[in-house]
């Protein structure tokens, strides 16, 4: 789904993702993709969108619990929220400083031995091979990326999780900070 207030933009998009047919029909300008959506894909999509606002509340209630537990964990930095925005919080995600006293992969290893499943941060695409080997590529320092990929990692973030849960899954990682 593509959401855009721009109309050439929109223009674009609706072009592309319909194989990029022009006048007459079957001629192409560009390549274009076959991205129409099913019917049933654009159902599942309608009532799925009936339900954002609560999704989106069950989501915001697990971070702030979480931020509740883990405020005062020095050295792990938690998901801001800004003012003028609204984080949706897709997925809990803290970034281990130095002085939380272990690594984040040190961290991981810790909380797995308790059970808790956890995800590093994306991997920069600046140092994704696939994109390395493709012709034009220019090497470029993403260094704010690089440490995020370096220290960051997403802690459960069900919408379903319990107080308990999270609880349990903040004294883990205060245990591990010790």
């Amino acid at each position: 789904m593509v959401v855009t207030n721009d109309p050439k933009y929109a223009e674009k998009v609706r072009l592309l993702r319909n194989m990029a047919f022009t006048q007459p029909r079957f001629r192409h300008e560009e390549a274009g993709y076959n991205f129409r959506m099913t019917g049933y894909q654009a159902a599942m999509g309608v009532v799925q969108a009936g339900k954002l606002e609560k999704v989106i509340a069950e989501k915001r209630r697990m971070a702030h619990t979480y931020n509740r537990y883990l405020k005062d964990v020095p050295g792990l930095q938690l998901p801001p929220e800004l003012p003028w925005a609204r984080n949706v919080y897709w997925m809990y995600a803290v970034n281990v400083r130095p002085e939380f006293g272990r690594t984040r992969d040190e961290l991981i290893q810790s909380l797995a031995k308790d059970g808790v499943d956890t995800r590093t941060f994306f991997f920069p695409m600046n140092l994704q091979p696939c994109f390395q080997s493709q012709p034009g590529f220019r090497r470029t320092a993403c260094p704010v990326a690089e440490e995020l990929w370096k220290t960051g990692l997403y802690l459960p973030s069900g919408q379903t999780l319990t107080e308990e849960q999270i609880r349990f899954v903040s004294e883990c990682v205060k245990k591990a900070a010790r």
